[in-house]
């Protein structure tokens, strides 16, 4: 069994599977689609300030590419670690 420390960034990464990554980028597509395109058409009001649209943009694809991302590594690390 290897040394913790002597574990790199890289050998991280090459843990986090092929399907979690294609699903991260959906998910980045997804919620970009939805604030940009889907949302403005919603409102009965005028829109945020761009500044404000995009800290919430930014802020809520964060979420779901992290949570596809970690569920991923979890289901490839999970059978290393017993």
């Amino acid at each position: 069994m290897p040394d913790p420390q002597s574990i790199s960034v890289n050998d991280d990464e090459r843990m986090i599977p092929l399907w979690s990554i294609i699903a991260a980028s959906l998910a980045f597509v997804l919620v970009e689609y939805y604030f940009w395109v889907l949302a403005p058409e919603q409102r009965h009001h005028a829109p945020p300030p761009l500044g404000l649209r995009l800290y919430f943009n930014i802020s809520w694809e964060w979420w779901p590419r992290f949570y596809v991302l970690m569920v991923g590594y979890i289901s490839k690390d999970a059978p290393r670690r017993a």
